[in-house]
């Protein structure tokens, strides 16, 4: 028989970093976008999702270069320790476009990819939301992945 030992040692518990108001506000954007995404996704047919995403086969606009990387930053980081911690997501598309609408919210131009690939004899898809030469979301895992349609704002003037 195994002695048990005499003192349990407790886990070690982090302090949470702490959040500040702009912070809060930006995560609490970031789970109400991936819910509302989550169900379109969920629920309607997707011939009438992408009616919402922009216009078709867009180039990415060229004066994203522009774009302050600040904005950008927040949103991949805040939609990703939401997806982490709050709604069990794992999806690639919804994160996208919870990513596409908080890009618009502001003013931000961007172009939602979706991508596919054929690999081991299986067809997968991918979508990701890149802002100029870099990804919010989903830019990671997007390489074997060829760009299949593209989606983003008419507004290039922002």
């Amino acid at each position: 028989m195994r002695a048990m030992p005499s003192k349990i040692i407790p886990p070690v518990r982090l302090a949470p970093a702490r959040l500040t108001r702009k912070r809060l506000w930006i995560l609490l954007e970031a789970a109400i976008c991936l819910t509302c995404a989550k169900l379109l996704v969920r629920g309607i047919p997707f011939r009438l999702l992408v009616l919402t995403l922009g216009r078709k086969n867009r180039k990415p606009p060229s004066n994203c270069a522009n774009a302050s990387p600040a904005p950008i930053a927040d949103i991949g980081s805040a939609l990703r320790a939401i997806g982490r911690r709050l709604i069990p997501l794992r999806q690639c598309l919804p994160q996208a476009i919870a990513a596409y609408w908080m890009a618009r919210r502001r003013n931000v131009s961007s172009t939602l990819y979706l991508g596919a690939r054929i690999k081991a004899g299986h067809l997968s898809a991918h979508a990701w939301l890149g802002v100029g030469d870099r990804f919010v979301v989903g830019g990671e895992s997007r390489d074997g992945y060829h760009v299949i349609a593209a989606f983003g704002d008419d507004r290039d003037d922002l």
